[in-house]
């Protein structure tokens, strides 16, 4: 039957019909392939982008090429590869005087960077970071510990504006293997930014009516990945070395001591540094100027402050400084300095006052000059207090350093507090200390959290990836007023050595709160509290600690005369009257002074302290040690109210300071 038919169809169609039939054949199967086309080039399309918008699964089979980035507002690198060690090769073509010209190149980078990774978890994807900086899958190379290439299938790119990640995601043909050490290579161009993009940066001066550019960095928080592709978070910490070629008539300062320089022609220098101490990205720094220098030896160490010409002169004060603090630290921490050098530069434009990068403290000019003719007391205050913040960052910070940018207040409140005591030590005083710290930090934290509807706690959980948008004056100031309220309830010497702990504990790591307050833990179950029977053996330094971190606001102690007792209770202080946080409470430091001596009290979440006080003019925290305010009753304010205009001099700087500062709030709530 099947022949039959066949022969019917030949005979019964013309050479025409056959014809037409075959061309339109023809068309219904181009459009048939070409529709399957452009829906497998959707589809792909498709696939890659929403694999961008959705969570990593663990259940992906690594065969699978398409992208496993995490777009989640703040996404965190996996914990599937650490960095060990990067080399990284910089050519800066930076303009910096009249007449240099590199062209279309001018303000760029060229570089190659290989990055030594140890592999944790078997995975055949390297995740890392790397900001407007141009590469392509042709420009990477990674090979195994036998220096064999690996093939590379794809290459994907995410960024997240929020808080600025960006990331790239380099897929492979092959697993890589847990233990195992691998070497990833990138060749790659970039730009020197402006000062508020940060990265690799360029800002100028003049000398003699010239313009001059100069190009250094400002890499925190997330900007290294703007100078090279890195694993750009505070926890993946590695070692460096790093090569600047840059044009003749500049000079390069990197955080280590350089280990050789050449000339490479006319127009080029080179300049090698030795490899860094383990280290976070964002602490990795580079300058290339024209600057001139001071120096001095400080023990092993030389420091070197860098400026242009006309200001040469005032830097001496600085210089001689930042030498008297390293002392300071060393002694304090007991820990020597952990490099060989400290360069500090003098910067004509920084978009925030001072960055502590480790081995290259960056400041702004204004902020480091001191001439004795010209200037007062009270800017070399601030030239002190600048210094004294930043180096005691090589301790609090770089050597130690908190394991995300939610604990901040590790690196900064420190900082913050410790500065203070190292500024008293440099000028043989204790004026910050005892009265300073009080105006200049407590008091601006009190009243920036006094708002419950806009501040923020000093730490956010531990689960929270916020970068940016943190309150400064919560995290410095807050950060060091809790901190000094935690040294005087401790003792100084047991904070001291906690302090120690803790540095020497981790160093080149990182660490978190309860790191931190583990440290302190330690060295107060050691010490004998005989001495002192309101820190007994049962004092948690935990449960202290813990509200005062994680809560917002502070609270208001409301103290009520009852004969001859004051009964003492709390509530937080809202300007906002924010009902939400009605019933937050704290573990309150309740400090007194009694014959010249000062003591604690504990005034516990949910219950109230009553205090003798007899006939005297009994102040609650005398030395403003405390987070915290204070409301007495009517009558007693006006009884210290009259103490204070007949004989002021009865109470110290401090106490009318806490005096003064609360009846203000109290006479405008009223």
């Amino acid at each position: 039957m099947r022949k039959q038919t066949k022969v019917r169809y030949k005979e019964t169609n013309s050479p025409l019909q056959i014809q037409i039939l075959l061309v339109l054949t023809i068309f219904f199967a181009f459009i048939v392939l070409l529709l399957a086309f452009l829906i497998f080039s959707s589809k792909q399309r498709f696939e890659q982008q929403t694999t961008m918008l959705h969570q990593r699964s663990s259940n992906n089979n690594n065969n699978n090429n398409s992208s496993m980035i995490n777009s989640q507002p703040y996404f965190r690198l996996p914990t599937t590869i650490h960095p060990l060690h990067y080399d990284l090769k910089l050519q800066v073509f930076l303009p910096y005087r009249e007449g240099l010209n590199f062209n279309e190149q001018n303000f760029s980078i060229h570089a190659d960077v290989a990055i030594r990774i140890i592999c944790l978890h078997a995975t055949n994807r390297i995740i890392l970071n790397a900001k407007n900086l141009k590469f392509g899958i042709n420009d990477i190379e990674v090979q195994n510990s036998r220096n064999q290439s690996i093939p590379l299938i794809n290459l994907y790119r995410y960024q997240h504006e929020v808080d600025e990640i960006h990331v790239v995601e380099i897929v492979l043909m092959q697993e890589l293997l847990s233990g195992y050490d691998y070497m990833v290579a990138i060749k790659y161009q970039g730009a020197i930014n402006d000062v508020w993009t940060g990265g690799l940066y360029k800002t100028q001066y003049s000398i003699g009516g010239v313009t001059r550019f100069l190009a250094l960095t400002q890499l925190q928080p997330t900007d290294a990945s703007r100078l090279l592709p890195c694993f750009d978070e505070p926890e993946m910490k590695a070692t460096f070395q790093i090569s600047i070629i840059h044009p003749i008539g500049t000079s390069a300062v990197s955080n280590s001591p350089v280990r050789r320089y050449r000339h490479l022609n006319s127009k080029w220098s080179q300049t090698e540094f030795e490899v860094t101490p383990v280290m976070s990205t964002y602490l990795l720094a580079i300058a290339v100027s024209d600057f001139v220098f001071k120096f001095r030896h400080c023990g092993k160490i030389e420091i070197r402050v860098w400026c242009q010409p006309a200001v040469v002169y005032d830097i001496d004060y600085a210089l001689n400084v930042a030498c008297r603090l390293l002392i300071y630290y060393e002694n304090f921490f007991s820990i020597p300095y952990p490099l060989k050098k400290l360069d500090i530069f003098t910067v004509p434009e920084l978009r925030v006052l001072a960055m502590e990068n480790w081995g290259l403290i960056t400041v702004r000019q204004k902020m480091m000059l001191y001439n004795q003719r010209l200037n007062s007391l009270r800017e070399r205050r601030v030239v002190t207090d600048v210094i004294a913040h930043e180096v005691a960052h090589m301790w609090f910070g770089n050597l130690a350093t908190m394991r995300w940018w939610n604990d901040l207040w590790l690196n900064e409140g420190f900082a913050t507090m410790m500065g203070q005591k190292a500024a008293d030590f440099v000028e043989n005083t204790t004026l910050r200390m005892s009265q300073c710290f009080a105006a200049d930090i407590t008091l601006k934290a009190l009243s920036s959290d006094q708002h419950t509807t806009v501040t923020q706690p000093i730490s956010l959980k531990e689960n929270s990836d916020r970068i940016h948008g943190q309150d400064i004056k919560i995290i410095y100031n807050k950060g060091a007023a809790v901190i000094r309220m935690v040294e005087s309830t401790i003792g100084k010497e047991v904070f001291r050595q906690g302090l120690n702990l803790y540095l020497v504990e981790f160093a080149y790591a990182n660490a978190e709160k309860t790191d931190f307050l583990n440290s302190f833990s330690k060295i107060f179950k050691a010490v004998d509290h005989h001495r002192d029977p309101f820190l007994d053996t049962n004092f948690s330094v935990y449960n202290f600690i813990d509200s005062w971190i994680y809560q917002r606001g502070f609270p208001l102690l409301k103290v009520r005369q009852i004969g001859n007792y004051f009964e003492i209770s709390q509530q937080i202080f809202d300007f906002d009257n924010n009902s939400a946080f009605a019933d937050t409470q704290w573990k309150v430091p309740v400090f007194t002074r009694e014959n010249q001596h000062d003591e604690v009290h504990w005034l516990e979440e949910g219950k109230k302290l009553k205090l003798f006080h007899g006939s005297r003019k009994f102040v609650i925290d005398p030395n403003f040690h405390g987070y915290y305010r204070v409301e007495y009753e009517i009558d007693y304010w006006k009884l210290l109210t009259d103490h204070l205009l007949q004989k002021h001099n009865y109470f110290s700087v401090s106490t009318r300071l806490k005096l003064l500062g609360s009846l203000c709030i109290f006479l405008f709530i009223t």
